[in-house]
């Protein structure tokens, strides 16, 4: 990504600027978007090692204000990694067990993201998120942490408070998440169709190999 670019000239000033080239992996979309009834109680889903630059502490405590605020909804966890048994801990301990799913690791993960509404980002530290790409290609809504590359893959259509400033923490995730809980279906499929049709019209498979053999 541009953001790992940038940090690299800084560091090798030897190289030249103008030959170190930015060039995303893409990802396959859906041949269309997702149509039809938002699953309710909301589903979220983070696809992500359980490591601590995922930010996924935050995102616990994001839920728990959500759900004390009277919200519906449910999260699942695709993943594994050292954290694992510190972020169940800190489940527990915020009495969130009955809406959050542990699914460790799978190679399932398209069939994971089908069930799903709402992709969930809030990393401390990232380069291109694959995991980000592959969820906005299954149509998925993304609310994510303004770090990294997440930025230059970021729909720009999508509403402001879904890409949040990572000085904001639980609170800005609060934020993205509560527009999204209090829209309806229309909104959120529409939210949804923004985020496939940028990966289809800039960040596919095709479209970033052809630039890679372009290069």
């Amino acid at each position: 990504c541009e953001d790992i670019k940038q940090k690299l000239l800084k560091k090798i000033p030897f190289l030249e600027t103008e030959r170190v080239r930015v060039l995303y992996s893409g990802k396959t979309p859906l041949d269309v978007p997702p149509k039809g009834p938002v699953k309710r109680p909301l589903r979220l889903i983070t696809t992500s090692q359980l490591v601590t630059c995922k930010g996924l502490p935050n995102l616990l405590q994001a839920l728990r204000t959500l759900l004390d605020q009277g919200f519906s909804l449910h999260y699942t966890a695709l993943g594994n990694g050292p954290q694992e048994q510190e972020l169940r801990s800190l489940c527990a301990g915020l009495d969130l067990d009955e809406h959050v799913t542990w699914k460790g690791f799978t190679t399932d993960v398209p069939g994971e993201l089908q069930q799903a509404d709402v992709f969930l980002l809030p990393s401390l530290e990232e380069g291109v998120p694959q995991g980000l790409m592959e969820a906005m290609a299954a149509g998925l809504v993304p609310v994510a942490s303004r770090v990294g590359g997440i930025p230059e893959v970021w729909p720009p259509s999508l509403p402001e408070g879904f890409l949040v400033p990572l000085e904001q923490g639980v609170d800005g995730i609060v934020h993205g998440l509560t527009h999204i809980l209090n829209a309806d279906d229309a909104s959120i499929r529409d939210w949804q169709g923004r985020a496939w049709k940028h990966v289809a019209d800039h960040l596919s498979a095709e479209r970033c190999l052809s630039r890679i053999v372009q290069e």
